[in-house]
């Protein structure tokens, strides 16, 4: 089964990120430290840029997390099967 990864401004209004293998997602966020559920906030960028430097994808998750971030401010980021 695969997880779906959400994300949501600190409103209650939750967004899904487009994650091709959410499990690989997950295991390279918690091997930066960013376990899910997290906030990310401007603080995580810089991280963030990193894991988006790994990927010559099209759709690149990490990118459009840190455009998120970057056009709602802080965001809570969760996973649900």
């Amino acid at each position: 089964m695969s997880a779906t990864i959400y994300w949501e401004a600190i409103d209650p209004n939750p967004k899904s990120l487009y994650v091709m293998a959410p499990s690989w997602f997950m295991e390279c966020l918690e091997r930066a430290g960013m376990d899910l559920p997290h906030i990310f906030s401007e603080g995580d960028i810089p991280v963030l840029r990193g894991l988006a430097a790994a990927m010559n994808d099209e759709k690149n998750p990490f990118k459009e997390l840190i455009e998120t971030i970057q056009e709602n401010g802080a965001v809570n980021v969760w996973y649900q099967y």
